[in-house]
């Protein structure tokens, strides 16, 4: 490797490092192709920054195949995002792949990013991806951030986690969530805690003292008096209040 190559690319400065590269470009101390190649064989983040910065100078699609061939997630999704000309249908397979291959659904974000943001993206392609990640914040968010996301499909799946947390997170933040589908969803999970936020936050029942006293027999008594209680909450739940299918005023869970 060229010296001053070995040296730059050790600066941890992203700035320092390109500034660098220009001086010894511009008096031809190094080749632009050493310092491809060199990206090509070590991909990182400095793959895309250096796409992106010589894009006009450079064969991307020869940085784009090192960096599909990677199959980081978090990379695909960059370089897909930041380099004009990008294949997205290429990137898009590859960020799949990287999915189901090697995170088994640590890196499903990027998948959530990359429908969201990327131009072109295969939204219906990319929403089957999510959902064989078997990740239920990740569907969700794609339910919330996704333009073109099938709701109903997804709401369905948040329904069959039985994840209280994300069927009250699913109907609090998602636009066109069927809230009274995920109101008798959430009540069949018996979990106090978020059945009374669903209450409060979204069928908007105000817990006075009764409930209040509810929700201390289904915390602090034991098993079968808890159930008891439980049911006792479910069925006020129930009757009280004529529910929307969409709540006025939404505001986005993090």
């Amino acid at each position: 490797m060229n010296e001053y190559l070995k040296k730059i690319v050790a600066l941890e400065d992203n700035n320092d490092r390109f500034e660098c590269f220009n001086v010894l470009l511009k008096h031809n101390i190094i080749d632009i192709k050493e310092i491809e190649d060199y990206y090509v064989d070590n991909v990182s983040e400095d793959t895309v920054l250096f796409a992106k910065w010589y894009y006009d100078y450079v064969n991307d699609k020869r940085l784009e195949d090192a960096v599909i061939k990677s199959r980081n997630a978090e990379y695909i999704y960059w370089f897909a995002l930041e380099i004009k000309e990008a294949n997205i249908p290429k990137l898009e397979n590859a960020i799949i792949e990287s999915e189901s291959i090697i995170s088994q659904g640590e890196n499903a974000r990027y998948i959530c990013w990359f429908a969201k943001d990327i131009k072109g993206a295969n939204i219906t392609k990319l929403e089957d991806a999510i959902i064989e990640s078997y990740n239920t914040q990740y569907i969700y968010w794609f339910a919330r951030d996704v333009k073109g996301a099938n709701i109903s499909r997804l709401e369905n799946i948040i329904i069959e986690s039985k994840s209280a947390k994300y069927i009250y997170c699913f109907a609090r933040a998602v636009k066109g969530a069927n809230i009274s589908k995920l109101k008798d969803a959430i009540l069949k999970t018996r979990d106090i805690y978020y059945i009374l936020l669903f209450a409060m936050d979204i069928l908007k029942i105000e817990i006075k003292e009764l409930n209040e006293e509810l929700y201390i027999k289904c915390t602090f008594l034991d098993k079968e008096e808890r159930q008891k209680s439980l049911e006792e909450l479910k069925t006020f739940i129930n009757n009280t209040n004529k529910i929307e299918d969409t709540p006025k005023k939404r505001v986005k869970s993090k």
